[in-house]
């Protein structure tokens, strides 16, 4: 390794990080990229590595070197920064102990540092702002640390497009669409994690921080800063660092937090500045109930339009449930159809065979087909049901033996060019064959009448 290793201070999905010395001894830290660098990808990699040398504040790590270095023969990207004496918010955070003033200092220094990111042109996103990534020194500066995903492409370049932590990072930034105003959400998302004592990614609905109900005492000001600060939209943040920073209350005082109180012991100021307090705290019990009682009502009001969601889901659940049901029966009945009609068709044909061999006489098999179908005609699928109504059947109904009607005439105008010549000797095909005749003005009136006929007809080609 370029720079000799001392121990590895941690290590995330994508990097890790050596507390390592230069060549004069002093301490700087190595952050190891995992994934390795394409050759095609050196300028990119150039490019934004010299972005982060031109970073000059005092509360940021000064840059020391980057480079590329082969690792298990991989090409793997490294960047070096100064080393900063001091301990993690993370760790303050676990200790407890200070007070709400503090806590503001802090957050102001940090929105002083990306007021400082945001004034850079391009501006420079951090991405990652997390008490881990937090150094408190010892004089109570703060140093915003890790840089390794603060420009936007530096992390494409390795092939990540997510970032930051869990509880911390804005609904866009899980999107994998940060913005300036991202930082911004981390920020209040610590403020929150400090001054409510609760980890934020414990307070997470699915993309939305329920802080709220957590935070109750804290002071109204402050609170509808939180307000502004986590908003879920973007544009409904403060634009800019600075922006947040002219905004953020200071003369607050928080009940859960201790504070160190002074008091004189005699006088009219001291009863005066009593009386004072206690207004002040009967407003502050008065504005946490109207806030309690907005966020129970807020919560009302997405329970019941959850429910009515889920109403309207559940009624267009049944829709497509019953449209498939339906289609399924539709099919099942066209199959049924089909295979009835094939049946009609195979047996009437039968039939007339019979007939033009004369074994069975033509009101024979009017006779069959009614009994053998009488029972199938009507299909029945899962609650739908369907009425055949093919020519064949309509036929069969409306035929009746000894009555010339139109059906019967023609049936038998069929039998007659049809059948042999044996048949046609047959006294009663002779007199209804007689009959046909003699109904023949009849039955050309007839024909103009009954919209079924072109139907009948074409049984019998």
């Amino acid at each position: 390794m370029k720079y000799p290793t001392r121990r590895i201070l941690g290590e995330g999905s994508f990097a890790v990080t050596f507390l390592s010395e230069d060549e004069n001894g002093r301490p700087v830290v190595v952050k190891r990229f995992k994934t390795a660098i394409q050759y095609k990808d050196e300028n990119k990699w150039e490019r934004e590595a010299n972005l982060l040398r031109a970073l000059d504040h005092i509360q940021i790590p000064r840059y020391v070197d980057h480079y590329i270095e082969k690792v298990e023969e991989r090409r793997l990207p490294h960047l070096v920064m100064a080393f900063v004496e001091g301990q993690t918010m993370q760790d303050v955070w676990k200790m407890g102990g200070y007070t709400e003033g503090q806590v503001l200092g802090w957050i102001q220094q940090i929105l002083h540092i990306l007021s400082y990111l945001q004034a850079l042109s391009p501006p420079i996103m951090h991405r990652d702002i997390k008490p881990s990534n937090l150094l408190l020194t010892s004089d109570g500066q703060i140093f915003l640390v890790d840089f390794g995903s603060a420009i936007d492409d530096i992390s494409r370049t390795f092939g990540h497009s997510f970032t930051g932590s869990l509880g911390y990072q804005s609904p866009e930034q899980i999107r994998g669409e940060p913005t300036i105003r991202s930082d911004l959400y981390s920020v209040g998302a610590l403020a929150v994690g400090f001054l409510c004592g609760k980890d934020p990614s414990q307070m997470l609905d699915g993309m939305r921080l329920r802080w709220e109900n957590t935070c109750l005492h804290l002071p109204m000001p402050l609170q509808n800063w939180l307000d502004k600060m986590l908003a879920y939209h973007p544009s409904d943040r403060f634009a800019h660092a600075k922006d947040a920073l002219e905004a953020l209350p200071s003369n607050v005082s928080i009940p859960n937090i201790p504070a160190a109180v002074i008091r004189k012991t005699e006088g009219a100021t001291d009863l005066f500045a009593e009386l004072l307090a206690e207004e002040e705290e009967k407003q502050q019990e008065v504005d946490t109930a109207k806030r309690r009682a907005k966020l129970a009502a807020e919560e009302e009001k997405r329970r019941e339009a959850a429910l009515v969601e889920r109403k309207r889901i559940l009624a267009q659940r049944r829709e497509e449930e019953a449209a498939q049901r339906k289609a399924r029966a539709i099919a099942s009945l066209d199959a049924q159809e089909k295979a009835l009609v094939q049946d009609l068709e195979r047996d009437w044909k039968r039939g007339l065979a019979a007939i033009g061999a004369q074994r069975i006489q033509p009101e024979a098999l009017v006779r069959v087909v009614k009994k053998a179908f009488s029972d199938r005609m009507d299909l029945t699928e899962d609650g739908f049901t369907r009425t055949i109504s093919h020519p064949i059947w309509l036929f069969a109904l409306q035929y009746q033996s000894g009555v010339y009607n139109e059906e019967s005439l023609i049936y038998f105008e069929y039998i007659m060019a049809h059948v042999s010549s044996e048949i046609k000797a047959d006294v009663d095909i002779q007199q209804k064959e007689d009959a046909v005749k003699a109904a023949e003005e009849k039955k050309k009136e007839a024909r103009k009448e009954l919209n079924g006929l072109t139907l009948f007809q074409g049984l019998f080609q």
